[in-house]
């Protein structure tokens, strides 16, 4: 029969066949945020890196995965394609219910309700200002495209509301846990807000003409403690995994930076080199 032809796999090839591929650049914080949360569940997920400083998102074999050229994107092994962090976040935790804590994203409706308003939230807010932040003052030059000093600023502006809001609405103190809603445990929606502050260690590298605070400790200064707080224990729930997730965005830190002091040791003009 046509059956008894098929070949017979063993349940660990079955396995392999069956997992999803999470296509991600580790420089990118959604890319980040979607690694970190299929690594703490355990899911059967294989990340594949792809460069977008080296445009491989732009080549023909990404964009039949992905049209829309970006990352992170998932790719089930019956071709289902899925773009947007969010989106696969939501997805991974329900395909995989029973490895996923019910916190991460919850059956119950008015629980879950309240992740996806934070999802809402962070889009236009944290992300937008933080990620509009990095891009106009130093990542759209590395990627061969212009700086400008005067949308940094109004980005600045919106990330620096959205850090206020974050500390005294999203993180509320009284309910006791250090995730967003004072829950005990995180959601998905932390783990997103959680990169995009992160990222700002990249303020670092900003040229001076910018007029940025100098790092991301002195973008928080004193008066965001519950940010802090935040921030530590989404980096608590693996910090060995953390700083193996966020090598490469420390390595191209380091790298602006050094270019960053021989440029203003030489007496250049403002901008950065290229990675």
């Amino acid at each position: 029969s046509a059956a008894a032809l098929r070949p017979r796999h063993t349940r660990t090839e079955r396995a392999v066949m069956e997992r999803a591929t999470l296509y991600v650049d580790l420089m990118s914080q959604p890319s980040r945020a979607c690694v970190y949360f299929a690594h703490l569940c355990a899911l059967p997920v294989e990340i594949q890196t792809i460069s977008l400083g080296k445009k491989q998102h732009r080549t023909k074999e990404f964009l039949a995965v992905n049209p829309l050229g970006q990352v992170p994107v998932l790719r089930e092994a019956d071709g289902f394609n899925l773009p947007e962090s969010a989106a696969v976040l939501k997805y991974l935790a329900d395909r995989h219910r029973a490895r996923v804590p019910d916190h991460w994203y919850p059956t119950e409706l008015r629980a879950r309700a309240r992740v996806n308003a934070a999802l809402d939230w962070y889009h236009g807010t944290v992300r937008r200002g933080a990620a509009g932040v990095t891009w106009n003052a130093l990542i759209a030059k590395n990627m061969g495209l212009s700086l400008s000093r005067e949308v940094a600023r109004s980005m600045l502006g919106v990330l620096k509301g959205s850090l206020r809001t974050l500390e005294t609405v999203w993180l509320t103190a009284q309910a006791g846990g250090p995730f967003m809603m004072g829950a005990q445990e995180p959601c998905i929606a932390d783990l997103l807000v959680a990169e995009e502050i992160f990222n700002l260690v990249l303020l670092e590298a900003i040229d001076d003409d910018f007029d940025m605070p100098a790092s991301l400790d002195d973008l928080l200064g004193g008066d965001h403690p519950n940010v802090r707080r935040f921030l530590a224990a989404v980096q608590e729930l693996d910090p060995a995994k953390w700083n193996t997730l966020h090598a490469v965005l420390n390595k191209a830190k380091e790298n602006m930076v050094e270019r960053k002091t021989a440029n203003v040791r030489g007496g250049g003009g403002g901008g950065v080199s290229k990675l």
